[in-house]
């Protein structure tokens, strides 16, 4: 069995150690290298005997550089895959596969963590306005549910974290609308109920009322939208809150409290 690295400095590989070995089986390590600081592992595997070849294109490996050490170049290794040398498999085998779990969850983690904050966000407001609702029934006037609104008021320091962390990671409108749609409606209420303090909603005024409720509703809907492809279970609680916010607005209006 033939070990090689290779280091790619222009088009042309380098050889740069070589272990024993007369066997059927060649195996090659190579390096690409897009950036300076981030090689790509390449290994190919032929059969002399077959001609066949197969290809398995690895993950970023910054640790590459510790493989010479571990398997100890220069020292005898055998000539075939078996007898198992455990001292060399293991330690190549946790940093080839942990490397493509790394980078996999590198490339997620910074919308992923955002997607969940916002995810958290839509089903807080759909819990807090669902509680705020039913305290109109259970109380007959909105003190309980005007100081719930100074919770959802404060779900837009996240909803700000995520956009920016949207943004920086250049995700798809899709991801951005929700959280801004929500913070529009939120400047909007802060306006409307806790400035200038107007009464919309008995007697109404659709002029302040239909944009109350399409901001609201609306930004319930694209925030919790993008779970849907993300993670169905997650998704399923959204519905589950957004279902029991529709059903205690339904009930506040039945008692004349809506």
């Amino acid at each position: 069995m033939t070990l090689s690295t290779y280091k790619e400095t222009s088009h042309e590989p380098y050889l740069s150690h070589s272990l024993c070995g007369d066997s059927n089986i060649t195996a090659y390590h190579i390096l690409s290298t897009p950036s300076q600081d981030e090689p790509t592992v390449l290994m190919d595997i032929s059969d002399s005997r077959t001609g066949r070849v197969a290809n398995h294109r690895g993950a970023y490996v910054h640790l590459i550089d510790e493989l010479p050490r571990l398997i100890g170049f220069g020292e005898p290794v055998s000539n075939s895959f078996f007898p198992v040398r455990y001292d060399i498999l293991m330690p190549y085998l946790v940093l080839f596969f942990g490397s493509i779990l790394l980078m996999q969850i590198q490339t997620r983690v910074t919308p992923w963590w955002a997607a969940l904050i916002v995810w958290g966000v839509v089903n807080l407001v759909n819990l807090l306005q669902a509680v705020g609702f039913l305290s109109r029934v259970a109380t007959g006037n909105r003190e309980i549910n005007h100081l719930l609104g100074y919770g959802i008021v404060a779900l837009g320091i996240p909803s700000i974290l995520t956009v920016f962390a949207f943004v920086r990671v250049r995700a798809g409108l899709r991801q951005l609308i929700g959280p801004l749609v929500f913070l529009f409606f939120l400047v909007f209420m802060i306006f409307v109920e806790y400035i200038w303090q107007v009464e919309f909603r008995s007697p109404v005024r659709n002029d302040i009322l239909v944009p109350y409720l399409v901001l609201f509703f609306g930004s319930i809907l694209l925030m919790g939208l993008p779970m849907f492809r993300m993670n169905r279970q997650l998704w399923l609680v959204t519905v589950a809150t957004t279902v029991l916010l529709l059903v205690s607005m339904v009930f506040a209006m039945y008692m004349g409290v809506g």
